[in-house]
């Protein structure tokens, strides 16, 4: 093994290189990483060591978990599968610099970490330290924040729950003195293993929801979207094959103003939310983002914004543009090109789920132009038009989020000035603009009377 002066004179020449962002230097930083965790079990008694370990895998995990969290959540693998030896060894130093490393990943949302931490045993290895009644208390603290923030997982409850020594820890816990840190985790722990984790991320999505007016029929479709995918993952964890489409590909079809980008928005919060996307990336283009106006420049330019959007989500505003264009046209090139990576992708990569969203008969046409691209969609939503009511909720709703306040009465005469003002034709035409024009009018006109 290389000495200490030796190995950190490494670490500070590669995390120069790391200005580059490259997963095969990310790699090498979790190495380097993983290596000092293997030298401060070997060297427990050199506070040198423990101080060069501690400072260097922190700093290899904040740039793993933002630039690469595929191998920090590869890193958390790693750090649950060691923890065992340094428990047993009663490697209080290791241990405590892992468990805090570990809750550092978990703070930071690496993707992944739940199914990584999970995977490793790390669920196994809390509960058999806090079970111990050798065990050091800093230890069993960290151990007891780690499983409270871990029992909003499904798969750590269920890996609690299946656990021999769960009866016995309750009885310990029972008889210990309630004010004690490590019983007060304990009791979180246990309250959320009897009762089930609060389902965060469907209040998350309601929350969402109710701030949005009107589409009654894509909301539904959202919780039902929300509900198969989690229903399939936990299939998946049982062994069960599941042959239900996995890309998550989708269209939104609708009419202008009627919130496509803004349920993009949220479906793209959603997914990284419950791990489907790795990284918390919206992209929002339009044709002229992706199409170039000579030759062989296209797709260059498109996999660029590709790359932009990778492990997140790529949102193409009027798609059909793509289509719209002759024989010679470039549009069809970017499509292709979109094509081969959702067709590219696989599970574990960097993957993107793409959103194309414009008007309904367009939007048919524009599936048609290639047959993969159909067999790759596997969500269609369909906005419907704003009703006039709707369009009232929306000024009203426009107003206050601008710090006004409607005089007393107005808000009555809205549906009949929105009738009466607007045919049918043209708010289904603009739908949501409407509103937003009527205020800014409103405010212009108010303005203009103030001194």
């Amino acid at each position: 093994k290389k000495d200490n002066a030796s190995i950190y004179k490494q670490f500070l020449e590669m995390e120069k290189q790391h200005r580059v962002e490259s997963k095969a230097k990310a790699e090498l930083q979790a190495l380097v990483a993983l290596h000092n965790i293997s030298l401060v079990s070997t060297n427990s008694d050199e506070a040198t060591t423990k101080d060069l370990f501690h400072g260097m895998l922190h700093s290899a995990v904040e740039y793993l978990a933002e630039k690469n969290p595929k191998t920090a959540s590869t890193v958390v693998e790693a750090l649950v599968a060691q923890l065992p030896d340094a428990l047993r060894e009663n490697n209080t130093t290791a241990a405590s610099h892992t468990l805090e490393t570990l809750l550092a990943l978990k703070a930071r949302a690496v993707a992944g970490f739940d199914d990584a931490f999970v995977a490793g045993a790390g669920i196994e290895s809390m509960l058999g330290l806090l079970a111990d009644a050798s065990a050091i208390e800093e230890l069993q603290v960290l151990a007891g924040n780690m499983l409270s923030i871990l029992t909003a997982s499904i798969k750590a409850l269920q890996r609690i729950r299946a656990w021999p020594g769960l009866a016995a820890l309750r009885e310990t816990h029972a008889a210990a003195d309630a004010s004690d840190p490590v019983a007060v985790l304990l009791t979180q722990v246990f309250e959320k293993v009897d009762n089930g984790p609060r389902d965060e991320i469907s209040e998350y999505l309601e929350s969402q929801l109710a701030q949005i007016v009107g589409l009654s029929q894509v909301k539904e479709q959202m919780r039902r979207m929300l509900k198969a995918i989690r229903l399939n993952e936990r299939r998946r964890l049982a062994g069960v094959t599941v042959t239900a489409k996995a890309d998550h590909h989708m269209v939104l079809i609708g009419n202008p103003g009627t919130g496509k980008t803004t349920v993009a928005r949220l479906l793209a919060a959603l997914f990284f939310k419950i791990g489907l996307i790795s990284r918390d990336v919206f992209v929002e283009v339009s044709r002229e983002d992706l199409v170039a106006g000579y030759i062989g420049q296209t797709a260059i330019q498109t996999k660029a914004v590709i790359q932009r959007a990778a492990g997140g989500v790529l949102f193409i505003d009027e798609a059909y543009r793509l289509s719209s264009g002759g024989k010679k046209d470039f549009g069809k090139e970017a499509i292709e090109t979109l094509m081969t990576e959702m067709t590219r992708q696989n599970p574990g990569d960097e993957r993107i789920i793409f959103i194309f969203a414009g008007y309904a008969d367009e939007m048919t046409e524009f599936k048609s132009v290639n047959p993969g691209l159909s067999r790759r969609i596997s969500y269609t939503f369909d906005f419907a038009d704003y009703s006039v009511d709707e369009l009232v909720q929306i000024v009203i709703q426009k107003v206050a989020s601008k710090n006004f306040k409607l005089a007393p009465g107005v808000e009555t005469e809205l549906a009949p000035i929105i009738s009466s003002a607007f045919s049918p034709t043209e708010r289904s035409k603009h739908n949501g603009g409407l509103s937003s024009r009527l205020v800014d009018n409103a405010i212009e006109h108010l303005n203009m009377r103030l001194d």
